[in-house]
């Protein structure tokens, strides 16, 4: 399934379904980091991944003062002309119920 059909497509159910397990699993059955959901629910930790632009997929918002680059890591330069509080890294993701 290409990538942008299968970002719909988690999308749609998401959103519309409110079916967040079912998403998930799609999601990581699209992926090629083998065990993801068994080891943990954090997509990607150490940047090594293209973005794939999807909801459950790191998402990286500009800023004026900060370079955000992701090439086997990410690395964060900020320029020093400003104090910046940095909030442009998100991830989201969702965790079964129970315990």
């Amino acid at each position: 399934m290409p990538a942008e059909l299968g970002n719909r497509w988690v999308e749609y159910l998401m959103i519309v379904r409110k079916q967040y397990a079912r998403a998930i699993e799609t999601w990581a059955a699209a992926q090629i980091e083998p065990g993801y959901l068994a080891k943990n629910r954090v997509f990607d930790r150490r940047f090594v991944r293209p973005r794939t632009q999807g909801r459950l997929d790191w998402t990286l918002t500009a800023n004026a003062h900060v370079e955000a680059t992701v090439v086997d890591g990410l690395t964060l330069r900020f320029d020093g002309m400003e104090n910046t509080a940095y909030r442009h890294l998100t991830h989201r993701t969702f965790l079964p119920s129970g315990r």
